[in-house]
């Protein structure tokens, strides 16, 4: 009999902060279950522990250790709004060292909100920190924070200022208050001898103001040069120059750059003249600074950029080398084309409705007897990525070299002996992944692999049923795709036991650390639990401390991890591996 899992209210708490949850259950992707949980700040409030919950979100917060950051967010609210006077004062404090920028304290304030729709109105207290929040900032940088976020999250900065009765400490912050509730031109009135931090103010706002309604591409790239603005600060419409481009490159980092690879490409900024043609000099340049930034692999270890991260961009920026109809064609059924996914954890694809979902499933029956299905995987047709690797070969190479500095550089090597099992079906080839619909579960389970592969020495890799069989390591990635592919489950909804990988090893007296199983279907549990048999195999093997991982890529929910050293995980996107490495680690 499996033992109940058993985490202490800390160790909740820390999982909580880090990854949304805080028991043996991720699910990836854009979400609201973590406001759902079981909400273990409130246990720890009423045991006085108030401290040391604030502390670790503060910890968690600056060591950027989280994969999701609206949760801590979301507990910062818990604590403001706790019946603990104390606890609801230091929260007050804590505020200014959590919200980083607008979009965070917005996002505190959608969560205050919503903890009690009833109250018409803030305290003193949370005046007083939404005050301090904007009082603290240097008016410079205060004047780019507003600009660049006005809105989000059903806030404002004039409906902070109302609710906060916006007291500006200084001049210089008094008259970024002003812009933004009067606008620029009563903002600058009477200010012709002004210091000149409030001149530096006044210019640095009329230049955003003249981005934002100019169309003159010349005299936008040079304020943007200027000024150092940012992406945020352009309008659409102005997306399609070159020169806009070319400024705002320079100051762009390598996640922003991956994030809007496709707009770059659509537009044609990133392909290279034929030997016929010639390319003008902002599009080289633009060609330039692009491939100076995926080529810099400090920027990648520093800004954490992950494997995934970097494949879903590489897939998002070949997607826009493809004709429409090829998009369209990649899902069977109707209504499921796939959605670009945003390689970030920070932006990610909504949630699918219940409907949705049904639709879905009544066109999977449909398409289940197709007899193609085997022979199309996801990946991608030759002729695509020779027209994308033609395009600008130079950039494709830095691409994908990115990629494997990515598995150097951010994934750690543990020196655990990896067991990793898949199992995939032919009805679920087009299918999109929950919380990544760029990716196929065909390439989920081969990048997976390929990156354990690179990191650890001792690892194996099989595919199973009702029953698991070693497959060969390939370390090319399409033929990891097609050795998973070829094995592939010929029958739709083909029963499958999760347990099988581990009495494998039983059987075979194989020890192994991490059991890393991945499937594409609803498993069912079989004669004996994955629990049971992951009990079993420590005892009979003497290595307890052995951890066993079930993703199911389409799975919304998953009900096998009931018992320590377990996690179900329902669905997939960037942050997963770095959830997997951190649980394996005993971070989490």
């Amino acid at each position: 009999m499996a033992r109940p899992l058993v985490l202490t209210d800390d160790a909740s708490y820390t999982r909580y902060l880090k990854t949304g949850a805080p028991g043996n259950f991720y699910l990836p992707g854009k979400n609201k279950t973590f406001r759902y949980t079981d909400n273990v700040l409130v246990r720890l409030i009423a045991q006085e522990k108030g401290d040391f919950a604030l502390d670790e979100l503060v910890r968690v917060s600056k060591e950027k250790t989280y994969v999701k950051r609206e949760p801590l967010l979301f507990m910062l609210a818990v604590a403001v709004n706790s019946n603990n006077r104390n606890v609801k004062c230091a929260a007050h404090l804590k505020l200014s060292e959590v919200c980083e920028d607008t979009k965070d304290l917005f996002t505190f304030l959608k969560h205050n909100k919503n903890y009690d729709r009833n109250r018409k109105g803030w305290g003193r207290g949370l005046r007083r920190a939404v005050n301090n929040w904007y009082n603290t900032k240097d008016a410079i940088r205060l004047a780019e924070l507003v600009t660049r976020y006005r809105f989000f999250a059903g806030w404002g900065h004039r409906d902070v200022f109302r609710m906060a009765h916006i007291a500006p400490a200084n001049e210089a912050l008094a008259l970024v208050v002003k812009y933004i509730v009067k606008g620029l031109d009563e903002a600058k009135e009477g200010q012709e001898n002004a210091s000149d931090e409030i001149k530096r103010i006044i210019s640095y706002l009329d230049a955003v103001h003249t981005v934002k309604h100019s169309t003159d591409d010349t005299a936008v790239a040079g304020l943007i040069e200027k000024y150092g603005l940012r992406i945020e600060h352009v309008p659409c419409p102005l997306y399609s120059s070159k020169d806009v481009w070319v400024s705002l490159l320079e100051n762009m980092s390598l996640t922003d750059i991956l994030k809007y690879l496709p707009v770059l490409g659509s537009r044609g900024f990133l392909t290279v003249a034929s030997k016929e043609g010639s390319t003008d000099e902002a599009c080289k340049l633009i060609q330039s600074k692009v491939l100076d930034k995926v080529m810099d692999a400090s920027a990648i270890e520093t800004e954490r950029i992950g494997p995934f991260a970097m494949y879903i961009a590489i897939k998002n920026y070949m997607r826009t080398f493809a004709d429409k109809s090829e998009m369209r064609g990649e899902h069977r059924g109707k209504g499921s084309a796939k959605r670009k996914e945003h390689p970030f954890p920070d932006i990610r694809a909504e949630p699918q409705s219940k409907k949705k979902k049904k639709k879905k499933k009544d066109d999977g029956k449909e398409n289940k007897n197709d007899s193609d299905n085997k022979s199309e995987t996801s990946v991608p047709p030759t002729y695509l990525t020779d027209k994308v690797e033609n395009a600008n070969p130079e950039l494709f190479k830095a691409l994908h070299n990115s990629f494997r500095v990515a598995v150097e550089k951010t994934v750690p090597s543990t020196g655990k002996r990896f067991l990793v099992a898949v199992k995939s079906s032919v009805n679920s080839f087009g299918q999109a992944i929950r919380g990544c619909p760029t990716l196929t579960a065909l390439e989920i389970m081969a990048v997976m692999t390929a990156v354990i592969g690179k990191n650890e020495k001792h690892r194996e890799f099989g595919f199973f049923t009702a029953s698991f069989n070693l497959l060969k390591y390939h370390e090319d990635l399409k033929d990891l795709i097609q050795e998973i592919g070829n094995k592939a489950a010929p029958i739709p909804n083909l029963k499958c036991d999760p347990a099988a990988p581990i009495t494998w090893a039983l059987e075979k007296n194989r020890p192994y650390d991490v059991f890393l199983i991945m499937t594409d279907g609803q498993e069912s549990k079989g004669e004996v639990s994955p629990a049971a048999r992951l009990v079993e195999y420590r005892e009979k093997m003497q290595l307890p401390d052995t951890k066993l991982i079930i993703c199911g890529l389409l799975s919304p929910k998953m009900y096998f991890a009931d018992e320590v050293g377990m996690m179900d995980i329902g669905g997939f996107d960037a942050t997963v591996p770095e959830v997997i490495y951190k649980f394996i680690d005993g971070e989490i």
